[in-house]
């Protein structure tokens, strides 16, 4: 069998057709990707950018997670009594995905890509509507979101499953598993050895711990402008950088 019978050149003059793959060879490479790397990517959680910061993200819930000293108090606790709440993680993911994707935003004049971050349409809707000042509810609710069902269709939602093929987590996002401990290591070596990731990541676990002890409804409702500067500047710093 000669495979010129079957592959030809590419012609640029033949238009588009419903099907864009009508030979099922998505399916074929997705299959042979999920074998190559064992799972830890798909067909669209393969961004480099994206699971890094996502990656940070999450880093900073686990700290929050496993220090016992740090509660919820203040206006905060009266939403949520305990951190160890399902839907406290899930606020806690979506706030910090929210303030990312604003922060790109702001950021776009100086050179940052929007490609491929999750939301960036509804997100410069309401920026454009809100003159650059939007204002980010803190919850796990609808009134929270830029997309909806953003905790699953977001970009935390697109890299849960490779994250926990990796067991970095649970799907309750549990980080406390036993086979999470040296993986956890690792990532936050990581971390430490790059200056950007390591200002970020202090910004953004500051920023997380004064919000668990808010003690005003403002507090927990920002505006962008009212995110602090460094928060902002070591997203930027890092965003370019990835």
């Amino acid at each position: 069998m000669y495979i010129e019978k079957f592959l030809t050149e590419y012609d640029d003059s033949l238009t588009g057709e419903l099907n864009v793959d009508p030979l099922g060879q998505l399916v074929i490479w997705s299959s042979w990707g999920q074998d190559i790397f064992h799972s830890r990517i798909t067909s669209i959680a393969n961004d480099v950018r994206q699971y890094t910061l996502n990656l940070l993200h999450h880093s900073v819930l686990r700290q929050i997670l496993v220090d016992e000293k740090l509660q919820t108090s203040g206006v905060m606790k009266g939403l949520y009594p305990k951190k160890q709440l399902h839907e406290f993680r899930v606020a806690c993911l979506i706030h910090l995905e929210n303030i990312y994707i604003y922060s790109m935003l702001a950021a776009e004049k100086r050179g940052v890509t929007l490609t491929g971050v999750q939301g960036i349409n509804k997100a410069r809707s309401k920026w454009n509507a809100a003159n650059k000042n939007p204002q980010i509810l803190f919850g796990h609710e609808k009134s929270s979101e830029l997309l909806t069902n953003q905790i699953a269709l977001g970009t935390n939602g697109r890299y849960k499953s490779p994250m926990m093929k990796m067991h970095f987590f649970s799907t309750d996002y549990r980080y406390d598993l036993p086979e999470s401990k040296p993986v956890w290591q690792a990532a936050e070596a990581f971390i430490r050895n790059v200056p950007e990731l390591k200002k970020l990541h202090a910004a953004a676990l500051t920023y997380m711990q004064l919000k668990m002890q808010a003690s005003h409804k403002r507090d927990l409702n920002p505006f962008f402008e009212d995110i602090p500067v460094g928060l902002k500047k070591a997203g930027d710093a890092a965003n370019l950088l990835i």
